[in-house]
């Protein structure tokens, strides 16, 4: 792109969410596990392993072991699909998350914010 060309700086949109594809099988595999700290839903899907404290993610209320299954309308089934999805929303744009928490699925409100360089 030519924002670099002229020395921009390039936003990243984020929302602040460590994650993991899901998988049917890791599913079962954790569901398994005597010491999984939550047994998730054998589906397709992103998986939440942590919240960062006060992003858009911490602030709109999603949750550790929250799943999501579709970002806009479109179903995401994989962590890079997500992050894609994210990074073309661009910045201040608000999100609908689909989550499949527990039994329900609930939808999460979630307004992207620009990544702030790390340090």
């Amino acid at each position: 792109s030519n924002k670099l060309a002229q020395g921009q700086k390039v936003v990243h949109p984020y929302i602040g969410v460590r994650m993991t594809t899901l998988t049917p099988e890791l599913a079962q595999e954790n569901n398994n596990d005597p010491n999984s700290v939550f047994l998730l839903p054998e589906i397709n899907g992103v998986l939440v392993v942590q919240v960062m404290p006060d992003t858009p993610a911490a602030d709109a209320g999603m949750r550790r072991g929250d799943i999501i299954v579709q970002i806009d309308g479109t179903p995401v089934t994989n962590a890079t699909q997500l992050q894609r999805l994210v990074e073309n929303s661009g910045v201040n744009k608000v999100l609908e998350i689909k989550v499949r928490r527990g039994k329900q699925t609930t939808s999460v409100f979630v307004r992207t914010d620009a990544l702030k360089n790390p340090t």
